[in-house]
Protein backbone atom coordinates (compact mmCIF):
# COMPACT_ATOMS: atom_id res chain seq x y z
CA UNK A 1 0.00 0.00 0.00
CA UNK A 2 2.83 2.38 0.77
CA UNK A 3 4.08 1.93 -2.76
CA UNK A 4 0.63 2.68 -4.11
CA UNK A 5 0.62 5.88 -2.04
CA UNK A 6 4.08 6.70 -3.35
CA UNK A 7 2.87 6.04 -6.90
CA UNK A 8 -0.09 8.33 -6.37
CA UNK A 9 1.90 11.18 -4.91
CA UNK A 10 4.83 10.93 -7.31
CA UNK A 11 2.65 10.46 -10.39
CA UNK A 12 -0.44 12.61 -10.03
CA UNK A 13 1.02 15.64 -8.34
CA UNK A 14 1.23 17.67 -11.55
CA UNK A 15 -2.20 16.75 -12.91
CA UNK A 16 -5.84 17.32 -12.15
CA UNK A 17 -7.71 14.03 -11.84
CA UNK A 18 -9.35 14.17 -15.25
CA UNK A 19 -6.09 15.06 -17.01
CA UNK A 20 -4.20 12.22 -15.36
CA UNK A 21 -6.99 9.69 -15.91
CA UNK A 22 -6.96 10.52 -19.61
CA UNK A 23 -3.17 10.19 -19.88
CA UNK A 24 -2.85 7.15 -17.58
CA UNK A 25 -0.97 4.05 -18.74
CA UNK A 26 -0.72 0.82 -16.69
CA UNK A 27 2.19 0.54 -14.26
CA UNK A 28 3.66 -2.74 -13.00
CA UNK A 29 4.23 -3.08 -9.24
CA UNK A 30 7.63 -4.60 -8.32
CA UNK A 31 7.54 -8.30 -7.44
CA UNK A 32 8.56 -7.90 -3.77
CA UNK A 33 5.56 -5.73 -2.93
CA UNK A 34 2.60 -7.75 -1.53
CA UNK A 35 -0.18 -5.80 -3.26
CA UNK A 36 -1.63 -7.90 -6.06
CA UNK A 37 -5.31 -6.98 -6.37
CA UNK A 38 -6.39 -3.77 -4.66
CA UNK A 39 -9.10 -1.15 -5.02
CA UNK A 40 -8.25 2.25 -3.52
CA UNK A 41 -10.29 5.44 -3.14
CA UNK A 42 -8.30 8.62 -2.47
CA UNK A 43 -9.71 11.61 -0.59
CA UNK A 44 -8.28 15.13 -0.27
CA UNK A 45 -9.50 17.33 2.60
CA UNK A 46 -12.18 14.72 3.27
CA UNK A 47 -13.55 15.02 -0.28
CA UNK A 48 -13.33 12.19 -2.80
CA UNK A 49 -10.54 12.75 -5.37
CA UNK A 50 -9.70 9.61 -7.39
CA UNK A 51 -9.59 5.81 -7.46
CA UNK A 52 -6.88 3.32 -8.35
CA UNK A 53 -7.32 -0.34 -9.23
CA UNK A 54 -4.46 -2.84 -9.06
CA UNK A 55 -4.94 -6.18 -10.82
CA UNK A 56 -2.32 -8.93 -10.94
CA UNK A 57 0.40 -6.55 -9.66
CA UNK A 58 -0.36 -3.93 -12.32
CA UNK A 59 -2.00 -0.57 -11.65
CA UNK A 60 -4.61 -0.97 -14.37
CA UNK A 61 -6.95 1.91 -13.69
CA UNK A 62 -6.88 5.49 -12.48
CA UNK A 63 -10.29 7.12 -12.43
CA UNK A 64 -12.10 10.16 -11.14
CA UNK A 65 -15.10 7.94 -10.36
CA UNK A 66 -15.45 6.47 -6.87
CA UNK A 67 -15.32 2.69 -6.76
CA UNK A 68 -17.16 0.30 -4.45
CA UNK A 69 -15.78 -2.63 -2.50
CA UNK A 70 -12.49 -0.87 -1.83
CA UNK A 71 -9.65 -2.55 0.01
CA UNK A 72 -8.16 0.79 1.15
CA UNK A 73 -9.25 4.38 1.63
CA UNK A 74 -6.39 6.88 1.53
CA UNK A 75 -6.91 10.33 3.06
CA UNK A 76 -4.63 13.24 2.18
CA UNK A 77 -4.57 16.23 4.51
CA UNK A 78 -4.50 18.81 1.73
CA UNK A 79 -3.98 19.38 -1.98
CA UNK A 80 -0.47 20.54 -1.11
CA UNK A 81 0.41 16.86 -0.71
CA UNK A 82 -0.46 16.35 -4.39
CA UNK A 83 1.30 19.45 -5.68
CA UNK A 84 4.55 18.98 -3.74
CA UNK A 85 7.59 17.29 -5.29
CA UNK A 86 8.98 14.17 -3.61
CA UNK A 87 12.53 12.97 -4.19
CA UNK A 88 12.13 9.55 -2.60
CA UNK A 89 9.69 7.01 -1.23
CA UNK A 90 11.13 7.80 2.24
CA UNK A 91 9.81 11.36 1.97
CA UNK A 92 6.39 10.02 1.06
CA UNK A 93 6.48 7.54 3.94
CA UNK A 94 7.21 10.40 6.34
CA UNK A 95 3.83 11.82 5.34
CA UNK A 96 2.21 8.60 6.60
CA UNK A 97 4.16 8.81 9.86
CA UNK A 98 3.15 12.46 10.33
CA UNK A 99 -0.52 11.73 9.66
CA UNK A 100 -0.57 13.92 6.56
CA UNK A 101 -1.54 10.76 4.67
CA UNK A 102 -3.83 8.28 6.41
CA UNK A 103 -4.38 4.78 5.07
CA UNK A 104 -7.47 2.91 6.24
CA UNK A 105 -7.59 -0.77 5.28
CA UNK A 106 -11.19 -1.84 4.69
CA UNK A 107 -10.88 -5.61 5.05
CA UNK A 108 -9.16 -7.96 7.48
CA UNK A 109 -6.75 -9.15 4.77
CA UNK A 110 -5.86 -5.60 3.69
CA UNK A 111 -5.27 -4.67 7.34
CA UNK A 112 -2.88 -7.61 7.76
CA UNK A 113 -1.03 -6.73 4.52
CA UNK A 114 -0.74 -3.09 5.50
CA UNK A 115 0.53 -3.93 9.00
CA UNK A 116 3.13 -6.36 7.64
CA UNK A 117 4.24 -3.82 5.01
CA UNK A 118 4.74 -1.11 7.64
CA UNK A 119 6.73 -3.50 9.82
CA UNK A 120 8.86 -4.73 6.90
CA UNK A 121 9.65 -1.18 5.78
CA UNK A 122 10.62 -0.23 9.32
CA UNK A 123 13.01 -3.20 9.59
CA UNK A 124 14.51 -2.55 6.15
CA UNK A 125 15.04 1.13 7.02
CA UNK A 126 17.38 0.09 9.86
CA UNK A 127 19.80 -1.29 7.28
CA UNK A 128 19.57 1.49 4.66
Amino acid sequence: MKYIIAFLLLSISAYACAEYAEAFTPIEIPSGIPYTNERVNVYVNGTYYASVIVEDKVVTSFSCDMISDVTYNVYLESEDVLSATYASVDEVMQLVTDGTVIVEPQTFVSNVKYTISKLALRVVSWFW
